[in-house]
């Protein structure tokens, strides 16, 4: 058998046959960022009111949702449907309310940073709380709405934490650079 010296019908000889992938996407694996906490100086615990959030109170199993006007209605269902791809998520369980506010800005910040466009936060249905009171749950909710890179969030599907999580669509930093 005589071989060609052309470059492309040399590797086509060396790889032999070849078959079609079944499919195109592109699965990428998710990073899971867990957070030691740093304890914070006593005066700025002091300094925040954490008795009552300023949202409205939300009960163990309500799902939470929220979103800035100009988010596209197409990026909202997805979110909702969980069909975007989650880049890291935050567990807040067992923190305190400081730290664990703290701790989310701190990845909200780290996020925007790597660009990411979606991410995880556990924050628990509160069901070890006082009365089944999802303090936390509560207080991630009015956290999240106040942080501006902050797009949308809606509770997560069932298999990603339900009611005990949320993802969140942060704003895209790269294209405003643009």
């Amino acid at each position: 058998m005589k071989h060609s010296t052309e470059p492309s019908q040399l590797f086509r000889d060396s790889i032999g046959k070849v078959q079609p992938i079944a499919h195109d996407k592109i699965i990428t694996p998710r990073k899971r960022i867990k957070r030691k906490p740093k304890l914070i100086p006593e005066m700025s615990v002091i300094a925040k009111d954490f008795n009552v959030p300023r949202t409205e109170p939300v009960q163990s199993d309500s799902l939470l949702n929220f979103s800035r006007a100009g988010v596209q209605p197409r990026q909202l269902r997805n979110l909702q449907k969980g069909n975007l791809i989650c880049a890291a998520e935050c567990d807040l369980h067992g923190l305190t309310l400081a730290q664990a506010e703290q701790t989310l800005e701190k990845f909200v910040q780290e996020c925007q940073a790597k660009h990411y466009r979606v991410i995880r936060i556990i924050h628990g249905k509160g069901h070890r709380s006082e009365n089944n009171n999802p303090t936390l749950k509560n207080f991630v909710n009015q956290w999240l709405r106040e942080l501006k890179d902050v797009l949308a969030f809606y509770s997560a599907m069932p298999k990603d934490g339900g009611a005990g999580s949320v993802q969140v669509l942060l704003r895209n930093i790269a294209s405003e650079k643009e």
